[in-house]
């Protein structure tokens, strides 16, 4: 192993480190959660909405409707106060924008742009640290040289590792918590099936089981 491999090894030994930042809609604005270290606590602090999720930042949604992203957000996010990223039943998209680095064929598209949407039924900072654990070990099959073959984790799960590895941007955002669990996968689904009609933007490879 280079030693640059091992210092970027070496880094996602935290699971913060894989976190993408977390996004809400507030009364005013716009919340931004940051993933501290082990034993520590780091309260939603107002922030700008992400710059680089610009106006061209479009998907391909159901019957071929063009999704514009930054728009999307602004128009359908639920608000919250500033303690949302715990908040149960919670419906979740996470964008990546992978600008100057090729992917293969299948999931190009003009944007750069990928997205996932899932639910989270005891809130987005637990169910995303469940991802981002994966994630390591996505990272811990590359450097012990394992073939990809052994490799069986979830798509989203390897891109938050290739995304980590080459810096892409994310955001992860809340979209809106359902007052039942019985009405999350619901929601989910329906949220799923309006914007990942184009396998070129989409993570999500089966619905239902996709969170």
């Amino acid at each position: 192993m280079n030693l640059s491999l091992h210092v970027v090894y070496l880094c996602v030994q935290r699971l913060c480190d894989l976190m993408p930042l977390v996004y809400a809609k507030s009364a005013t604005g716009w919340w931004c959660w940051e993933a501290g270290t082990k034993g520590t606590k780091r309260a939603a602090a107002a922030a700008p909405f992400p710059d680089w999720i610009t106006n061209d930042c479009v998907i391909t949604g159901k019957n071929q409707q063009e999704i514009r992203l930054r728009e999307y957000f602004h128009d359908n996010c639920q608000t919250f106060g500033n303690k949302y990223y715990e908040q149960q039943s919670a419906i979740y998209y996470l964008v990546v924008k992978h600008q100057d680095y090729e992917v293969v064929e299948e999931f190009t598209n003009q944007s750069n742009i990928q997205i996932y949407i899932g639910s989270a039924s005891k809130g987005v900072k637990k169910r995303w640290s469940e991802h981002c654990y994966v994630a390591k070990k996505v990272l811990e099959l590359k450097y012990s040289q394992n073939t990809i073959e052994e490799n069986k984790h979830q798509l989203v799960d390897n891109f938050l590792a290739l995304a980590r590895l080459r810096d892409f941007q994310m955001a992860l955002f809340v979209v809106k918590c359902c007052d039942k669990e019985t009405d999350m996968r619901p929601a989910e689904r329906e949220c799923i099936d309006q914007h990942r009609r184009s396998i070129k933007h989409s993570l999500n490879v089966i619905q239902g089981k996709s969170s």
